[in-house]
């Protein structure tokens, strides 16, 4: 099995790995987040044209302290989604109830440890993508 795949450089670019089938039919457009941390910032969540699209994967990176090993979690753009919208309801009710009105302000959505736990290792579904 035979993937392509090119690491994307530069400071305004949408992703940081491009993954090419063997055939060339299909592309996967991989972002990498790497924290320290039980939690990931998501920048540029909201209302960014074709942040959510087939094809689309994120990579989250835990990394690890001392010798203990990284830890890697792979989503698509669905569960990215679903994640994403999930935290800005609760965020919305919260803000609601403190303030009496809904929050206007754009923040960095961050996605938590937690949420991302069983997709830990799962390198299939990017396989998958590519090579039905």
């Amino acid at each position: 099995m035979k993937i392509h795949a090119s690491v994307t450089y530069g400071a305004s670019k949408r992703s940081d790995i491009i993954a090419v089938s063997k055939d060339r039919k299909k592309i996967a457009v991989i972002e990498v987040k790497s924290s320290a941390k039980d939690e990931w910032p998501v920048t540029d969540a909201r209302g960014r044209k074709g942040f959510y699209h087939v094809g689309k994967f994120w990579v989250f990176v835990r990394l690890g302290a001392g010798v203990q090993p990284n830890e890697f979690y792979i989503l698509d753009h669905k569960e990215v989604r679903a994640i994403l919208t999930g935290a800005n309801r609760i965020y919305q009710r919260k803000h609601k109830a403190t303030h009496g009105v809904l929050a206007t302000a754009k923040g960095v959505p961050k996605i938590k440890l937690a949420k991302v736990a069983a997709s830990k290792n799962q390198w299939t579904k990017i396989r998958s993508y590519l090579m039905p």
